[in-house]
């Protein structure tokens, strides 16, 4: 994947926390507390990919780490969305 794509989903996923947090209700405050943090690890992690990629000299992304980044979210984002189900 080209680092030029990389910036870009991470910016992209820096909107997605900005418009989720624009609405937050004190009842969804626990969901969209964890959506907000997930995507935020997720861009740091798709940083840190990238970063590493950088470091090394290489033109493309590990799409390894990129994977494991999106596992990680979709995780995490899952179990915000419960957070805010049981409250």
């Amino acid at each position: 994947m080209k680092i030029s794509r990389i910036a870009t989903a991470a910016v992209g996923a820096l909107a997605i926390v900005a418009v989720i947090s624009g609405g937050a209700h004190a009842a969804t405050s626990k969901c969209s507390s964890g959506k907000i943090k997930s995507s935020g690890k997720k861009a740091q992690a798709k940083l840190g990919c990238l970063s590493k990629a950088l470091g090394k000299g290489l033109t493309s992304v590990d799409s390894t780490c990129l994977a494991k980044a999106d596992v990680k979210f979709s995780s995490a984002f899952a179990k915000a969305e419960l957070k805010g189900r049981i409250a």
